[in-house]
Order: structure tokens, then C-alpha cells, then sequence
């Protein structure tokens, strides 16, 4: 959309339901505003240099008016045109880590349903109970990696080595970390998500669950119940009442038990996946 700009304007401007929208100003070459899903607005400045198009964030409004925004789009043209990269005097913003950046994109993620999800695949599990955190792969690969170096055969290999443990597995990964690398690209730190191509897996089908009839849960209880051995019958309880997987139960601590609690509640922190539930 190409409109001259105004403060009032920018102001008004409706915020997507997903994704962004694009507004280049009319009244300066080169100057666009980005308007995210998240109602913040940015201003880009896009240029070629070296045979590229490139990108180079300027700030938030209305932190950065549109005066000021125009202003600041002059300058960096001005570089371009006397054979400057503008980006060069930014390196320290543009030179952002990949450890630096899923700080930043998790922190956004606090709170929401995904959170252990996203940090389990972008930054790793978070230990517990003295243990050490496990990095995830991405985190042990690029932790200090300036996130433009990070290409898109680099993220294809992540991903097939992934594949090793599942194509689900891989999948997952995947969709979450194309999802971070999104992010950065949208904020002007990528001129390319290096996950968009990366490959996908076909998964196998996911077997339909067995529903246990009322009468099977009453014979399943009852047999529970005539168990002589007082362990192995609060295991198959434990097993019964909260759906875990059969190996978990052997890892809890006393620690992991709130027996106070209306109804008491059972904290699985070492699961087959390293998130908490």
C-alpha cells in the first residue's frame, strides 16, 4: 500500500489478525512500516546493495515519528548512494546471536499454552532437582552463532538429524524453530528464514486410542485393588488415575507430591520429553 504517512494515520491503522501488513510511504522512498499482529508498528528502510535487496530496521512508533523515521530513511539512502552498506555501522543490532534472539522471542511466549514447547526445541529442557539443563540441539549448535550466519543447509541437516529420533519428533522441531526464525526475519534481523525450506517427514499414522468401557475400569480397579503387593498396587493407582507414561512414576521424588492439596497432585518433571506436566 502506498500512502503518505502521517502520525494520525499511522495511529489508526488496524492491527492484523495474524501475521503483518505493509505500508510504504509515499512521502520517502524506501520507508515502510510494519504493522504486527501484536499491534506493534515498525519502520524498515528497504535498499539494494551489492546486487541484494536488503532491509534495515529503524525503530518502533511512536517512539520514531514519522519525521523522525524520514529523517533517518534520508540517511541510510544517503549511505547506499555514496556506496555505503548502512548496515555496517549496525553491526552489533545485525550481529545478533541465535542465543541473544530466542532470549528475547521466548520471553514474548511466557504465559502461553506453547511456552515449554518452544523452549524445549529453540533453548532445551530446564533440568530440575539438581540436575544440569539439556540444551536442545539448535541451542549446542548456534548458542553464540550471530543469527545471519545460520543458513538454510545448515537448518536442513538440523532437521534430518532430528529425523533420527522421529519424523514427529523432526516435524515438531521444525515447525518451531521456523516459527522463531519467522519472527526475527519480521523484525528486520533476516533477510531470509533459513527454515522455509527445510524438509518435512511423513509421519506414521497416529493408532486411534482405546477407550476402556466403564465395566473394564470397574475390573481394572477391582484388580488393582486384590494386588497383595502394596507398591506395585500405588504404582498401578498412580498409573490409573493420572495417564503417565509407565516409566515416570519410577523417577518421582518425594518432593514431586502434594498429598495437602484438594485433590492431590503429582509433578512429572523428568518426562519422555523434558517438559514438566
Amino acid at each position: 500500500l502506498g500512502k503518505r504517512l502521517t502520525d494520525r494515520l499511522v495511529g489508526s491503522l488496524p492491527t492484523p489478525e495474524s501475521g503483518q501488513r505493509f505500508y510504504a510511504d509515499a512521502g520517502q522512498r524506501g520507508l515502510t512500516l510494519v504493522v504486527h499482529a501484536s499491534g506493534v508498528k515498525t519502520w524498515l528502510v528497504r535498499y539494494r546493495f551489492g546486487g541484494r535487496q536488503k532491509s534495515l530496521a529503524l525503530g518502533r512508533w511512536p517512539e520514531l515519528d514519522v519525521a523522525e523515521a524520514r529523517k533517518q530513511a534520508v540517511e541510510v539512502l544517503g549511505k547506499v548512494s555514496r556506496g555505503e552498506d548502512p548496515q555496517g555501522g549496525r553491526a552489533a543490532k545485525k550481529e545478533l546471536t541465535y542465543g541473544e534472539w530466542v532470549a528475547r522471542y521466548l520471553a514474548q511466549k511466557v504465559g502461553t499454552a506453547s511456552f515449554q514447547h518452544y523452549r524445549y526445541h529453540l533453548q532445551g529442557g530446564p533440568g530440575g532437582r539438581g540436575h544440569p539443563a539439556q540444551p536442545s540441539p539448535a541451542w549446542q549448535r548456534w548458542a553464540n552463532r550471530p543469527l545471519e550466519s545460520i543458513g538454510p543447509d545448515e537448518a536442513a541437516d538440523l532437521i534430518r538429524e532430528l529425523a533420527k529420533r522421529g519424523a514427529a519428533f523432526a516435524n515438531r522441531a521444525r515447525a518451531y524453530l521456523a516459527a522463531c526464525f519467522a519472527q526475527a526475519k519480521r523484525e528486520g534481523y533476516l533477510e531470509a528464514n533459513p527454515f522455509q525450506g527445510a524438509p518435512r517427514f511423513k509421519e506414521k499414522p497416529v493408532k486411534e486410542a482405546y477407550l476402556f468401557t466403564p465395566e473394564e475400569l470397574q475390573q481394572l480397579d477391582q484388580a488393582i485393588a486384590e494386588l497383595d503387593d502394596r507398591e506395585a498396587r500405588a504404582y498401578f493407582l498412580l498409573l490409573r488415575t493420572t495417564g503417565c507414561r509407565p516409566g515416570e512414576p519410577l523417577k518421582l521424588r518425594w518432593d514431586d507430591l502434594n498429598l495437602s492439596g484438594d485433590p492431590p497432585t503429582v509433578r512429572f518433571s523428568k518426562t519422555k520429553t523434558n517438559i514438566t506436566r
